[in-house]
């Protein structure tokens, strides 16, 4: 199945798409590529001799290289973490021996953040 995008050639952009039909208006081009592998950006760039544009794999950004997808995995849902809450206040427990706090430290622990990246 052919997919068409608008693409904007000064910039390398998909302006729309990709779809089945070129849209209306000029700058609708022949979408040519490979899949990409999972969590890979996809790259553009336009071939004038076939006048279509290409579609190649740029960096590949997986779940390991990014902690905060790996903390937002490992992290309980949060109808666990209010029930933990409700324990612990119950419990008289909230504080850092807390099943809470314990727990959410351990993903943190499990998942450390990089010393380049912004917030806890």
């Amino acid at each position: 199945m052919k997919m068409f995008v608008k693409f904007d050639k000064s910039t390398n952009t998909v302006l729309q798409g990709p779809q089945g039909a070129p849209g209306a208006g000029s700058g609708w081009y022949e979408l040519w590529g490979l899949p990409l592998e999972p969590y890979q950006q996809p790259l553009y760039e336009y071939n004038e001799a076939s006048n279509t544009v290409v579609q190649y794999g740029g960096a590949i950004n997986t779940p390991e290289s990014n902690y905060a997808h790996n903390r937002f995995d490992a992290y309980p849902t949060l109808a666990e973490q209010f029930d933990m809450l409700w324990h612990d206040i119950n419990n008289g427990t909230l504080n850092v021996q807390g099943t809470f706090y314990e727990t959410l430290q351990g993903v943190k622990n499990a998942h450390p953040k990089p010393e380049s990246s912004d917030g806890d």
